[in-house]
């Protein structure tokens, strides 16, 4: 890990399970990539370069992210701290957007770039690597209730973003901000 003086555009930030660090992003630059803030040294270090969006597996040991190490296109990795090595998950095409992983750590939800005009959330399960579109009229930034079995998103109409809900399953869609 390198240690970084200077942060900026500082994004998406996620506690661990453990309590004793934060992860987060920055987009642009030679320091691009994922990083851990250690709370009891106030430091942070470049953790995964060219990284984004991550979310904390259940060990604190590992982390799911959004890796655009090989160029401009964006797969979804494990990383793990200890081996300081990444297993790549199946390609899913199209940029992803936010990634929060299951309280039970068996399944990861993205938001993906669509075909369409949107940006939806996807379920992918870690066991059987199936994905399934759970919102079709977008939904950004994703994240699951602490018993995993709601799903709050960010859909964006006009500029303006409005949280919404849903089942683990994508049923029981409902605006909750107005």
């Amino acid at each position: 890990m390198k240690h970084i003086e200077s942060i900026e555009r500082s994004h998406a930030p996620r506690w661990s399970p453990c309590g004793e660090r934060l992860i987060y992003f920055i987009r642009l630059g030679d320091g691009r990539g994922l990083y851990s803030y250690y709370w009891n040294t106030n430091s942070s270090y470049l953790t995964v370069p060219y990284a984004t969006y991550g979310s904390w597996m259940l060990n604190c040991d590992s982390i799911a992210i959004i890796d655009y190490s090989d160029g401009d296109s964006s797969d979804l990795s494990i990383y793990s701290l200890r081996a300081e090595s990444r297993s790549r998950l199946p390609k899913i095409d199209r940029h992803k957007r936010g990634i929060a992983v299951s309280p039970n750590g068996k399944s990861i939800l993205i938001a993906r770039d669509g075909y369409g005009a949107y940006t939806n959330v996807w379920r992918t399960d870690l066991d059987s690597l199936d994905n399934a579109q759970l919102t079709t009229e977008g939904g950004n930034n994703p994240d699951w209730s602490p018993d995993g079995q709601w799903i709050v998103f960010t859909k964006v109409d006009k500029d303006n973003g409005y949280l919404w809900l849903m089942r683990q399953d994508g049923s029981e869609k409902h605006q909750i901000t107005f």
